[in-house]
């Protein structure tokens, strides 16, 4: 097609074709922009949608586990006060730690996803996470709550919901 056009068309036809293959590369509509003989007989191409579909699942799926076991406390404020006998300052103060370091552990959890990999700071996470709740169930004493369910439970969650969002987000 190239070779029809005039000379002096021809670089200008060439730019526009690979300004439009690049956008078609970047738009996700074609699979492969190299040949397997140029990456030396390898295949090299975008993940099929299912796996984005499956990455955007489990996402979710942490998302909406972290947020929910944080908001727990919130929600058995008085069942706590008066099936174990803890004073509402106490389940207070636990709330608090939790919130405040629901958002300071965001901060740190951007720095050690950039570090360590996403995988890996979400996998800690969700491992701190799980042993803040099975902790949960063998506090006896109220600063047993304010560490398990303020800062275990707290920074875990902080991790898990605000960064891993905007991480997945963004690639």
């Amino acid at each position: 097609m190239l070779d029809m056009l005039p000379s002096g068309h021809s670089k200008l036809a060439t730019l526009l074709l690979s300004i439009g293959n690049e956008m078609e590369i970047r738009g996700g509509e074609r699979e492969n922009h190299r040949s397997s003989d140029e990456l030396g007989g390898e295949s090299v191409g975008r993940p099929h949608a299912l796996y984005r579909w499956i990455t955007v699942d489990v996402v979710f799926f942490v998302l909406l586990t972290a947020a929910d076991t944080r908001a727990t406390p919130s929600l058995m404020m008085l069942p706590l006060e008066h099936q174990f006998g803890r004073s509402r300052g106490t389940i207070s103060l636990a709330i608090s730690i939790n919130l405040a370091l629901y958002g300071l552990a965001s901060l740190f959890a951007a720095v050690a996803m950039q570090r360590f990999g996403v995988r890996p700071t979400v996998l800690a996470a969700i491992a701190t996470l799980a042993a803040g709740v099975a902790l949960s169930s063998m506090m006896t004493q109220p600063w047993q709550m304010v560490l398990v369910w303020g800062v275990m439970v707290g920074s875990a969650t902080g991790v898990a919901a605000f960064t891993l969002s905007a991480t997945v987000v963004n690639r």
